[in-house]
């Protein structure tokens, strides 16, 4: 392997095991493994394995072997980056998919560049590295947890640096969202960003007979006591077993009567004895919110996170395709056999 060329760049294409070193990105490999406790340590589906186990190939890209170590170490990151706890059997085979599909676009991403990277910004990474970890013991004794020697580490950061690079050049930058392209989704989405007007009341709901001159006497007596008694505010009403006092929106297309009631009142307002279908009421006016159409000037910029991130999804596919087409992609075990193209 040629290690460093005389314009400071890492070159050549590897064979052999220099080949199967896949990349796990920096901050996911070295740094996740400093903050907390990694699969591997608490039974979870990076449970370690035995070294060969650890050493089978998970899959082979264009001849360069992505070994089992590295899948699980994917694992424990994509897992760390998830929260905690331990997934289901199915979801841990889903995992494994995601992270060994996504070691197989980092590698195809490390050929298309020939392996060239800047060697300086391969060192300022691995000794910014080793001062978060607290210096180059603890740096080395981080490796030997992974399983990785100093060589190996330099490039798997090698690789990060490539693969962040593709993403930002081939994703992030032509995965654009143009000011038609939001003024378009605005007037499509426009009904999500309208607010209907919203009526709060404070609501006396009485458990009396409607129909009955001793129920609606009773409901003006309480009433009464409201206003005189009680300084206009219900909740310091008693409870004799005849009435509920609760806050509620009363919505014109469910509770018509009581909607234009409450609509008749100034805030802190009380409505005269209500007669309902089925039941009898006061209302005080808590507020009204009128209904609000939001402009799109309002919800660019949510609009804009939306369709961005729409647009990254789309591209990142489309890079994907990019890079396995005319890649000879071997996965043991799923009928991908050596050769074969996946």
């Amino acid at each position: 392997m040629k290690r460093h060329s005389e314009d400071g760049v890492w070159g050549g294409r590897k064979s052999g095991m220099e080949r199967g070193w896949i990349v796990v990105p920096l901050l996911l490999f070295l740094l996740a493994a400093t903050t907390g406790r990694g699969l591997a340590d608490d039974g979870g589906p990076g449970k370690t394995d035995p070294e060969g186990a650890r050493n089978k190939v998970a899959a082979r890209v264009n001849g360069a072997e992505i070994t089992e170590k590295y899948v699980t170490m994917m694992m424990n990151r994509m897992h760390a980056g998830m929260g905690q706890g331990h997934a289901a059997p199915q979801a841990t085979e889903e995992l494994r998919k995601r992270a060994l599909n996504l070691l197989i676009l980092q590698e195809l991403a490390w050929q298309k560049a020939d392996g060239k990277v800047d060697r300086e910004l391969v060192d300022r990474k691995i000794a910014s590295m080793k001062e978060r970890v607290g210096g180059g013991e603890e740096y080395r004794k981080l490796l030997e947890k992974e399983g990785l020697t100093e060589s190996e580490a330099g490039v798997v950061v090698a690789k990060g640096i490539v693969f962040d690079r593709t993403l930002e050049l081939e994703v992030m930058s032509k995965a654009t969202v143009s000011e038609d392209d939001l003024r378009k989704e605005y007037e499509i989405e426009k009904e999500q960003f309208h607010t209907p007007e919203k009526v709060e009341v404070t609501d006396v709901v009485f458990f009396l007979e409607t129909g009955d001159k001793e129920s609606i006497r009773k409901a003006e007596e309480i009433r009464r006591r409201i206003a005189d008694e009680e300084g206009n505010n219900p909740y310091r009403l008693a409870p004799d077993g005849t009435f509920i006092v609760r806050d509620v929106e009363v919505r014109q297309e469910k509770e018509r009567v009581l909607y234009e009631e409450a609509k008749k009142l100034q805030v802190g307002g009380l409505s005269g004895v209500i007669t309902t279908p089925d039941s009898l009421h006061i209302l005080q006016l808590r507020k009204i919110t009128p209904e609000r159409q939001h402009t799109f000037d309002q919800v660019k910029a949510s609009l804009e996170g939306k369709l961005k991130r729409e647009a990254v999804q789309k591209r990142m596919s489309e890079l994907e395709a990019e890079l396995k087409r005319g890649a000879t992609i071997e996965i043991p075990g799923t009928g991908d056999g050596a050769g074969g193209r996946k």
